[in-house]
């Protein structure tokens, strides 16, 4: 018989999806403005693989960044070769993220996604894009 104090979790072994955190509306706006080719609903899952990254430095950086060398899957090797693509983007650019945050990202830490594209907003926000 099951006690009536023990949660579905407890019983069944299922933990219900956490919420997504999303960033705050400030970098949430500028995200959504850029016109990306990945749209942001997870931020968790969205930014794992580096697609939408990639996507954000286009939209900065065109003579950077080709999109088709960005492809969209979920192995561990496609999102290790695409964040190598991008750090070596940023370096360049003079855009600064930690080693650290991106094996959290792909790794799928709750938060690391929201905090790189908030510092992402800091980094760029002030730079024009180019279209």
């Amino acid at each position: 018989m099951v006690q009536a104090t023990e949660s579905a979790g407890d019983i069944f072994g299922y933990s219900p999806p956490e919420v997504a955190s999303l960033p705050n509306r400030d970098t949430l706006k500028w995200v959504q403005g850029l016109d990306l080719p990945v749209a942001l609903r997870n931020p968790r899952r969205d930014v794992s693989n580096g697609l939408l990254v990639a996507g954000i430095f286009f939209r900065y950086f065109p003579e950077d960044v080709i999109l088709t060398a960005f492809p969209n899957g979920t192995s561990a090797k496609c999102k290790q070769e695409n964040w190598r693509l991008l750090k070596r983007i940023s370096a360049k650019r003079e855009i600064f993220f930690e080693d650290e945050i991106i094996k959290k990202i792909m790794q799928g830490e709750p938060g690391a996604a929201t905090a790189l594209l908030e510092g992402l907003h800091q980094q760029l926000g002030s730079r024009r894009q180019r279209h």
